[in-house]
């Protein structure tokens, strides 16, 4: 699968539906088709490495790399070797659209940002494969600036950073920069810091519960119990600490004299639980607590 889309440069990419009255197109300004992606030479291109094998059979595919001659304003680029959809004397006018003739057009800017996702998964055979085309792709994307070769930027996204200098120098012919390089203490990287917890940095707790082999309902009148009684009688240096649930007030059974519950657990609403669980606790002095 191959997408294209036209992000700001090149004027207006025809869009995904077009209303009934020819007016403003609505939907994604994006390509899904091979071709139309040729013609057109989106700004951003969202493929599949598979897509790579067809660079040395579809000559129009030079055109994702800026090797375009001329511009039509109704058929897109075109380039020496792919004129298959345009004609060199133009196009007369239509009903529905108006004329349009082939304009010369200097090359374009060749890709300058290449970014790879899953690189753990580009390894073996396939690996081989796709460092062959990498080697082609790098040489098309180079373009030369003041007498120097300027290279696409190549950032790639992997699992793993196990033996990933060596994988980048196979498929890419690159040295590698690990981003973010590796910290010293895992409370202190690039995105946050971890600073203990006061009245200018306030903290948070959280718990879980572990309750095998008990029913779900069960399980959250307890704990909505718990802590609707624990809000409120706890004061505000107490209510930043966890609320710890022992295991045994979760899986205890419960008392004999709690009424039973009316209806299936699926059709009693939480809330209703949670009332009902109140009422038993004020009424039985057995209620955990």
């Amino acid at each position: 699968m191959i997408l294209g889309m036209e992000l700001a440069y090149r004027g207006t990419m025809p869009t995904s539906r077009a209303r009934a009255d020819h007016q403003r197109p609505e939907g994604l300004p994006a390509l899904v088709v091979d071709e139309d992606i040729y013609r057109l030479a989106p700004d951003l291109l969202i493929g599949t490495v598979d897509k790579f094998a067809a660079l040395p059979w579809q000559a129009a595919t030079a055109h994702l790399f800026g090797h375009v001659t001329t511009e039509c304003d109704r058929h897109g680029f075109r380039s020496r070797d792919a004129p298959d959809w345009c004609r060199d004397g133009g196009h007369p006018r239509t009903p529905e659209l108006p004329a349009a003739h082939p304009v010369a057009v200097p090359r374009l800017r060749s890709p300058d940002l290449i970014m790879q996702d899953e690189l753990h998964l580009i390894s073996d055979a396939l690996g081989s494969m796709v460092g062959l085309y990498e080697t082609l792709i790098d040489r098309l994307c180079t373009r030369d600036h003041g007498g120097a070769p300027v290279r696409p930027v190549l950032v790639a996204s992997t699992a793993t950073v196990r033996r990933a200098r060596a994988q980048v120098q196979q498929v890419f012919a690159r040295d590698l920069t690990v981003f973010l390089p590796p910290v010293f203490d895992a409370g202190n990287t690039f995105f946050s810091r971890r600073v203990p917890p006061s009245a200018a940095t306030p903290a948070r707790h959280y718990g879980g519960i572990l309750a095998p082999g008990e029913r779900l309902t069960a399980v959250e009148i307890r704990v909505m119990t718990r802590c609707s009684n624990s809000a409120s009688t706890c004061s505000t240096s107490t209510a930043r600490s966890s609320i710890r649930t022992s295991p045994s007030s979760i899986s205890s059974p419960a008392p004999a004299s709690w009424p039973a519950c009316a209806g299936s657990p699926r059709t009693t609403s939480p809330t209703a639980s949670v009332a009902k669980a109140l009422s038993w606790r004020a009424a039985d002095p057995s209620w955990p607590s």
